[in-house]
């Protein structure tokens, strides 16, 4: 399901808003075996609950793509039934290609068992989260050392399948036995639950950045050179601050977000204008006071027009989307639930330089 911003309907309702992307690639023979949907858990306000259950004979990753600013939480709960009939060693999430330890079991007898929590915080849509198993030679997944090859309670076909290398080849099956002609379907259950927090990007990342780009106007008509030194070289330093402590949970991807790109003209801006106060003090220092006076005039009056046009983009391209989003939402709580696809009503992703993915990776139709 792709995501998007909806619309009005005729009767002027808002239409419901897209989920976002979420899929599953590299999957052969997959069914959808049930599923609900999102639905409010009564003693977590501002929390949503939904679940779907793929059966598949090769399932290689499930991902999510696609948040909005809005999402503060996400929570993701992998469940194997019958595990060990299943030949499922382990299974894991994985941000790009750090991998997360398996959460303790939660006491459901014969399940695999996993929790993966993010507090995703000021995250920008595009992040992928992984979910992949360990087990078959048709899964390209990390495997997991520390679970062995040779653990008793694994029946002989997953202590046979069972690798612990990154794409490592199965083992041999014994002589004189065979391996089953057909693979064992591989069933998950995934939950997901999601809260959204209506005015988090604002109040902890856009409104204490704007606030540090304010002072850079207000450096060019300080009276003191050596304060405003003083000043631009602390804010420097500011924005790396700031991040590290709001973005300490973030996951990391290998691209950059909205949030990365917002950090990174904030300190270029504030950067710039401790090199424009450099060179006035170099020009006074050599007597040329009246050119120092046109470079400072000229450099607050382009550091005020930048600053206004960046945020007049920023609320056009950024914050009205993100506000319309949220309009469609009573109380400004919930979030629409995943949408699951089967290989009925999945189309080639299109390729780049007219190469073939042999693996066959697919995306959804819009749901």
């Amino acid at each position: 399901a792709a995501g998007g911003d909806g619309g009005d309907g005729a009767e002027g309702e808002p239409l419901p808003l897209q989920p976002p992307t979420w899929y599953l690639m590299d999957s052969l023979n997959s069914t959808e075996l049930a599923s609900r949907d999102a639905l409010p858990i009564e003693d977590r306000p501002g929390w949503q609950e939904s679940f779907v259950r793929i059966r598949s004979t090769s399932l290689a990753n499930f991902q999510l793509q696609g948040f909005p600013y809005d999402i503060h939480k996400l929570r993701v709960v992998a469940r194997v039934p019958s595990a060990a009939k299943q030949g499922i060693v382990g299974i894991r999430a994985v941000q790009e290609t750090k991998i997360t330890p398996r959460a303790p079991d939660l006491g459901l007898q014969d399940w695999l068992v996993l929790r993966q929590r993010c507090y995703v915080r000021t995250l920008a849509p595009g992040t992928k989260w992984y979910l992949r198993s360990e087990n078959f030679p048709e899964f390209t997944s990390p495997m997991d050392p520390d679970l062995g090859t040779d653990d008793p309670s694994l029946p002989r076909r997953s202590s046979m399948l069972a690798g612990n290398e990154w794409g490592a080849p199965a083992r041999e099956p014994p002589a004189g036995t065979e391996p089953d002609d057909d693979p064992p379907k591989v069933e998950f259950v995934m939950e997901f639950l999601v809260q959204r927090r209506a005015t988090y990007w604002v109040t902890s990342v856009y409104m204490p950045l704007l606030a540090m780009q304010l002072i850079v106007p207000m450096t060019f008509v300080m009276p003191e050179l050596a304060t405003r030194m003083v000043l631009a070289v602390s804010l420097v330093l500011a924005p790396g601050v700031f991040k590290s402590a709001v973005a300490d949970r973030l996951p990391s991807v290998g691209y950059l977000t909205a949030m990365d790109t917002h950090f990174i003209f904030v300190y270029l801006y504030i950067l710039a204008s401790s090199g424009v106060h450099t060179a006035i003090r170099v020009l006074i220092d050599l007597g040329q006071a009246k050119a120092a006076a046109v470079v400072n005039l000229w450099c607050g009056l382009a550091s005020v027009i930048l600053l206004l046009l960046y945020h007049i983009a920023h609320l056009m391209d950024h914050y009205l989307p993100y506000l319309k989003r949220l309009s469609m939402f009573e109380n400004r709580s919930f979030y629409a639930p995943p949408t699951v696809a089967t290989m009925e009503n999945w189309k080639p992703e299109p390729q780049s330089d007219g190469e073939d993915d042999g693996a066959k990776s697919y995306m959804p139709t819009a749901a």
